[in-house]
Formats: structure tokens, sequence, C-alpha cells
């Protein structure tokens, strides 16, 4: 059981340190290393951002938006201060707020709208 938990601890971590590099092979303009960050990255980003938003159109629409600033940014990623992963849910969270914004918060609730504004 122990050797298993180690396993899938050192797979994460060889898993972050792929996307790392792929991260910084986006930074260089690579767009085959931006197409596999999508394919590992983006269905957990989706489900994120369809939880987030509670609207799956809106959630595509932030998840091309949030996308299209790993590819513009991808230089500003430091390891030093998290994952790939938690860095692009960093951006997804901020463009889904903005498009909730845009779209007006009307439909959310009170307690939505507090969660949001954290």
């Amino acid at each position: 059981m122990k050797a298993a938990r180690a396993g899938g601890v050192q797979g994460s971590v060889t898993s972050i340190d792929q996307e790392t590099e792929l991260l910084k092979r986006v930074a260089a303009g690579d767009g085959e290393a931006f197409a596999e960050l999508f394919t590992r990255i983006a269905p957990r980003v989706l489900g994120f951002l369809v939880r987030l938003m509670r609207r799956r159109s809106l959630a595509e629409e932030a998840l091309q938006e949030t996308f299209l600033q790993i590819w513009l940014r991808a230089e500003a990623y430091r390891p030093d201060l998290g994952s790939p992963l938690s860095w692009a849910l960093k951006i997804a969270r901020s463009r889904g707020i903005d498009l909730l914004r845009r779209d007006g918060l009307g439909h959310l609730s009170t307690t939505q709208r507090t969660c949001l504004a954290e």
C-alpha cells in the first residue's frame, strides 16, 4: 500500500515537471507543446470553470480566454509559486469572474456572489 502511494506521488511530481517543461517550451513559441499542455490540463480547467460559472457555454469561453492568456504569458509562470495547473486555474478563475461580470451576475445566488468577491 505504501509503495502505491509513493508511486502515485512520484507520478504526480513527474507530471508537474513535464507540464513545467511544456510551459517553458510554450514561452518559446512551441505550438506542439501548447497543444500537449492543453490536452493535459484543459479538462480539469474546464471542470473548474463549469462549477464556478454554472453555464457550460460561458465556461468554454472562459477556457478559451484562459489558454489564450497562457499562450501569451507563458514566460510569466514561476514554478516556485505553484504547479502549472494551479497557475492555469488562477488565470481561469480571473477570466471566469471577468466573463460573469460582463454577462451580469443577476443569475447568481448571494452565496455565489460572495464567493466570487473573495
